[in-house]
This record gives structure tokens, C-alpha cells and sequence, in this order.
């Protein structure tokens, strides 16, 4: 958490935005975690994998690759999903088929410039290709399952302008 509010914070001193409280509203939101909650009143070790916590009034977000729009929506915390939702689509292919599938298709100059154009940030060539939109399910029939199951409700869509990858 530390890490992601300096990262945070750093991008928004470069970008002239950084002032006390400005990143009061952020949606600091992991996913694949363990944590202790309260499940059918009694304390339990409650693993998260692929799915991130959605208590109720809480915003969580529903990601999409570097390269797609991500949704921030609002949990509705109902008991049956442990207060959970999907943290993402999916991928449609998996790692190593995305390098051997994309590398072909894109040079890696064009993998840190969005569709949408934003930037991504990463060293590692080879991530970059694991990561590209192409190899992720897009994201918009998950959210519209989530807000019909009533597990969440939208608050917003976001075009990620700069995204980090380590």
C-alpha cells in the first residue's frame, strides 16, 4: 500500500497535481489477497484470488488491460460473494501464447502507446506482449454481470492515461 500511494503520489507531483489531501479519492484496490474478515459471523482468513474486495459502499474496480477502459464501481457486499467481484476480465490467452501470438504483430514501440493514448511504463519487453489488450477479455460484459447479479453498481469509467508495469 505504501508502494502504490508514493508511485501515486510521485505521478502527480510530475503531472503538477499533488497537494495535501489530492489523493483522497483515490480507489486503492488490490486483488489475489488474503485478508481477515468476518464471514458467517466468525473471523476467517478470506482469500481473494481474482477477485477483489466490494463491501458495501466501497469503491473497487473492475480492470481492464493497459489499454482499455477500467471501471470503478461501488459493492453492494452481499454475503454470497464474500463481499467480493471480479477483479478483471480475464485473460483470452495466456502468457507465453500472448509473447509467441503478438511479437509478430507489434513492435514493442507500439506496446507503450495505447489504443487510447496512454502511456504504458515497463521494462520488460516480454510483459509488455502478457499484458497487450489483445490478450484480456474485454471488460464491459463482466461489469454489466456484476451490476445485474447486484453485487456492484457503476461509478465510473476511466481511460488510464499512464500505466506501470513491474
Amino acid at each position: 500500500r505504501a508502494n502504490r500511494f508514493v508511485l501515486s503520489w510521485r505521478l502527480a507531483s510530475a503531472l503538477g497535481a499533488a497537494r495535501e489531501g489530492s489523493l483522497g479519492a483515490a480507489v486503492d484496490v488490490h486483488h489475489n489477497t488474503v485478508s481477515l474478515e468476518t464471514v458467517e459471523g466468525r473471523p476467517v482468513f478470506l482469500h481473494r484470488k481474482g477477485a477483489a474486495p466490494a463491501h458495501p459502499g466501497a469503491r473497487t474496480r473492475g480492470g481492464g488491460s493497459p489499454g482499455a477502459p477500467a471501471w470503478v464501481v461501488r459493492g453492494r457486499g452481499p454475503a454470497e460473494t464474500l463481499r467480493s467481484v471480479a477483479h478483471g476480465a480475464g485473460r483470452r490467452i495466456v502468457r507465453s501464447e500472448a509473447i509467441s501470438r503478438l511479437r509478430p504483430k507489434y513492435t514493442r514501440r507500439s506496446l507503450e502507446r495505447t489504443a487510447l493514448g496512454g502511456r504504458v511504463l515497463c521494462e520488460d519487453t516480454g510483459l509488455l506482449y502478457e499484458e497487450h489488450p489483445d490478450a484480456y477479455k474485454p471488460i464491459d460484459p463482466v461489469v454489466d454481470a456484476l451490476v445485474a447479479r447486484g453485487t456492484a453498481t457503476r461509478v465510473a469509467s476511466l481511460v488510464p492515461l499512464f500505466t506501470v508495469k513491474l
